[in-house]
């Protein structure tokens, strides 16, 4: 029995290239936000969420090879037990693509800049 990788704060385990979402670019809003590393695994992959669950999914994303553009207001968390590290230091210790993009959800300005530089970055936007 196969299991999906997952990325823990185990240097020797490394982000999946591979997965079933390899190659995909994924743009995550509110990607500072709580529940970080140690509970990965309890949610799988999700598209919509709220600022809560931002770093998890960031980081499921990552596990299963995706392209991730992390977006928050900062770019680290408000949990005094990770802030510490950023959503994307995390991705790309455990060996994964990720890059920041400050962005104000509640500006369409500042949203319309962030998929223009996810695009720019990576070329294009799947999820």
């Amino acid at each position: 029995m196969s299991s999906s990788p997952t990325l823990t704060s185990d240097s020797s385990k490394r982000a999946s290239t591979k997965g079933r979402l390899s190659d995909k670019v994924a743009v995550v809003t509110g990607a500072s936000g709580g529940i970080g590393k140690n509970h990965v695994g309890c949610f799988g992959v999700y598209w919509r969420t709220n600022t809560i669950l931002g770093r998890a999914i960031c980081l499921a994303y990552a596990s299963e090879g995706a392209k991730v553009v992390a977006s928050d207001i900062k770019d680290v968390s408000n949990s005094p037990t990770e802030k510490d590290i950023t959503t994307v230091d995390l991705i790309k210790k455990q060996g994964g693509h990720a890059f920041f993009v400050k962005t104000d959800v509640t500006n369409s300005e500042s949203v319309d800049a962030l998929i223009k530089e996810a695009v720019t970055r990576w070329g294009r936007v799947d999820m």
